[in-house]
């Protein structure tokens, strides 16, 4: 069963297989299962290997990918939803990038030969999970979210004036957890 049509080569000319769920899966043999039905009332036969989206009653040709972009436009519109089929990609990244997957795994899923290429594109993403991910490392590392109101970190090479600099041990006994030496801590 076919899900996609490719019309032209791929940027990277390389096939790319990606994983559906079951609950796609599903709706897409129930949808081949609809095809099948339609050309049973006509009195054709499916063609071997059909298109699971097509106008034709055998499956032998693809719809428009126009009018599926089309449709969804007005699908969209009559929602109240301004927006255009290509969202879906954008929003299917997104998505996976907050979810948790690895960059290099969705890069694979949109075609992107370079991690790199899908980190400039959803940097906004990203920067969202560093946040996260700075709150996290804050809570395991001080067991809190926020530092100490005395406690002030060295900028550059120099202290605060009025500044004492306090050792790795002496650090670690004042806040009751791990402090890394090179963190650079200081005391008014």
């Amino acid at each position: 069963m076919r899900a996609a049509l490719v019309g032209r080569p791929t940027k990277t000319h390389q096939r790319r297989d990606i994983a559906l769920d079951d609950a796609t899966a599903a709706m897409l043999t129930r949808r081949l299962e609809d095809q099948r039905s339609y050309a049973e009332q006509v009195g054709v036969d499916l063609v071997p290997d059909p298109f699971v989206l097509s106008k034709h009653a055998d499956g032998s040709a693809p719809y428009d990918p126009d009018s599926i972009t089309d449709y969804f436009k007005r699908m969209a519109g009559q929602l109240g939803i301004k927006t255009h089929f290509h969202e879906l990609r954008h929003f299917a990244a997104t998505a996976a990038i907050a979810s948790g997957a690895d960059i290099r795994t969705v890069a694979g899923r949109l075609g992107h030969a370079q991690a790199s290429t899908t980190l400039n594109i959803y940097a906004h993403t990203l920067e969202q999970r560093d946040r996260e991910l700075a709150d996290k490392l804050g809570s395991a590392v001080l067991g809190t979210n926020a530092l100490p109101s005395a406690l002030v970190l060295q900028t550059g090479s120099g202290l605060f004036p009025g500044s004492r600099r306090l050792s790795s041990s002496r650090r670690r006994e004042e806040l009751g957890c791990w402090v890394p030496p090179s963190w650079g801590q200081v005391m008014p």
